[in-house]
């Protein structure tokens, strides 16, 4: 209006445009109308002669409109699909991770799951704590890759931890039946792959001892959280991943930690804070490589 000698034309075409994957359809045909709108009066006032490009002009912004309005279509549908998608990954995630209780024999546990990136849909994550007669026991760990596969594992790991939590006596026994299981769900599928494994951190606090037994399958060093201070619980000999076992032989490394005295907002779990002591293995050691 100001400059009738600039030629605004590529402004009002770019309205329509850039519209189309920010706003909803009616905003998008209603940026096109009142780009046409402007484009008509700007012509119309201009030195008060109307000629053939004008209406070419008029027609092109009518035309990015149509295109417009089109591909706002496109972009609301992949949106839709693309939140259904998330929606049900979530909700087998759920599914896959059970419900941690808030208090279990005294101690208090708190979990959270997060996502690394936000494009991740189903991950291969897992945790689980269990209140046996053995005591309270737990597993924290990580699948590789993600997607059908990844639950397919997530899912071996949780079943066969809970079942055998509840009948097994030591740590060292149940991982081993985790890594059986996992050997065979790898056997039996047609494209197996050696790159196939979850690391994980098995720990229990027997009934009636303040110590925390800890078992390191290859799972990034769990920290113990004391006053502000947060030091790694190295493992004397890491055990190899889960669904590696085979290379190694089934003696697992077990090391143990005393617990700190009881005091009020005290936090037990892998990641929680238990006081470095005296480490022991099980029965059977492997041998340094």
């Amino acid at each position: 209006m100001a400059w009738p000698s600039a030629n605004t034309f590529p402004f009002l075409a770019a309205a329509p445009v850039l519209a189309a994957p920010l706003l909803s359809l009616a905003w998008t045909i209603a940026s096109g109308a009142g780009a046409c709108l402007v484009w008509a009066f700007a012509t119309a006032t201009h030195e008060g002669e109307v000629h053939r490009w004008d209406f070419a002009g008029l027609v092109t912004v009518v035309a990015l409109t149509a295109i417009a309005a089109f591909l706002n279509r496109m972009f609301t549908r992949e949106r839709e699909q693309l939140s259904t998608s998330r929606e049900v990954a979530e909700a087998v995630q759920r599914a896959v991770l059970p419900t941690v209780p808030d208090r279990v024999r005294g101690f208090t546990v708190a979990t959270r799951y997060q996502a690394a990136q936000e494009e991740a849909l189903i991950g291969g994550d897992f945790y689980a704590v269990h209140d046996t007669p053995y005591g309270l026991r737990m597993v924290l760990g990580d699948v590789r890759g993600k997607g059908v596969q990844a639950v397919t594992m997530v899912n071996t790991v949780l079943g066969t931890f809970h079942a055998e939590a509840l009948g097994k006596t030591d740590l060292p026994a149940i991982v081993h039946a985790v890594e059986m299981q996992l050997q065979d769900v790898k056997s039996r599928r047609e494209a197996a792959s050696y790159e196939d494994f979850a690391t994980a951190v098995f720990a229990e606090i027997p009934p009636g001892r303040p110590v925390l037994r800890m078992a390191n399958c290859g799972h990034p060093t769990p920290l113990r959280v004391d006053e502000g201070k947060a030091t790694p619980l190295e493992p004397e000999e890491p055990s190899l991943p889960l669904g590696m076992g085979d290379l190694a032989g089934p003696d697992v490394q077990v090391d143990q930690y005393e617990l700190p005295p009881p005091a009020p907002r005290s936090y037990c779990s892998p990641t929680a804070s238990p006081k470095p002591a005296t480490r022991t293995a099980s029965s059977s050691t492997r041998p340094r490589r």
